[in-house]
């Protein structure tokens, strides 16, 4: 099997911090975030304009390839300084060892674990635009009563909660939440969520997806999953293109506990090792 080289801007090393807050990156203006989708898609599934931004079509086949990913979205921050093909790798790892928590990274564990997929496009979204973002759907409660405790009980929580609309049918109309969180892997530094929280808080676990489900028959996952898709997914975003126009500053990453000069050295030393050692086949 022929191995080649992982490109090494991607890779963490000691002295970046993992886990950085998307509000303070947000402080310092827009960055861009990407999906890599696999499966070839044509003008009934996006309509592509000409600076590359597009918009998802609401009957199309990439609904499914959403549903199946949820809970948590993968997403990779995009920077001009990388090639967009730095996002187009399969990476096979799993459980725990997919994350960094801050140590050095081990390339020869890896080996064969990542494989090129440069076929693939790469849907990419405005930060700005996933995070901390609204997202209603539908709750059937037992009563309006029970309705008005939960509204009383969850009303000072950040992602935040509204139960109203009581209907004869016993639904009502609540609110959760959408947003990204920095989630670095052993191969992927410049890994991103994007988390999906009821008005509960409590994150929306997996989903199964149901093709033409009408409105009504939908349950509270399925309904909101549905509207960040025909709200955010399928709506502002481009195609293998980063609309933004600068990257936020490599300091906003440093871990303020390494000094300067052994993150210099840890990045020397990952850059050098993983030359050496290609774990891409």
């Amino acid at each position: 099997m022929k191995m080649h080289r992982y490109p090494s801007y991607m890779v963490p090393y000691v002295g970046l911090n993992p886990d950085v807050d998307v509000d303070a990156l947000l402080q310092y203006g827009d960055f861009a975030v990407a999906r890599r989708i696999d499966q070839p898609f044509s003008e009934e599934d996006i309509a592509i304009f000409p600076d590359k931004s597009a918009v998802v079509k609401a009957d199309s086949s990439l609904r499914e390839d959403v549903f199946n990913r949820i809970p948590r979205l993968s997403m990779t921050m995009l920077r001009l300084e990388f090639p967009l093909t730095c996002v187009k790798y399969d990476i096979d790892m799993k459980g725990e060892v997919d994350d960094w928590k801050g140590r050095m990274v081990r390339p020869w564990k890896y080996r064969g674990k990542a494989t090129s997929a440069s076929d693939g496009y790469l849907l990419v979204y405005n930060a700005e635009n996933l995070h901390n973002k609204p997202a209603d759907y539908q709750r059937k409660f037992e009563s309006l009563e029970e309705a008005e405790n939960v509204q009383e009980n969850y009303e000072g929580l950040k992602d935040g909660i509204v139960a109203k609309t009581f209907s004869r049918k016993k639904y009502y109309k609540a609110i959760g939440c959408i947003s990204l969180r920095h989630a670095p892997t052993m191969l992927n530094y410049w890994h991103f969520e994007l988390r999906l929280r009821n008005g509960e808080g409590e994150e929306i676990k997996s989903v199964k997806y149901k093709p033409n489900e009408a409105p009504s028959q939908m349950n509270m996952r399925s309904s909101f999953v549905n509207y960040v898709l025909d709200n955010y997914l399928f709506k502002m975003l481009w195609i293998d293109k980063n609309p933004c126009e600068k990257d936020i500053p490599i300091s906003c990453f440093y871990s303020s506990s390494t000094s300067s000069f052994n993150r210099r050295i840890a990045n020397r030393i990952n850059k050098c090792v993983f030359a050496l050692i290609p774990i891409v086949k």
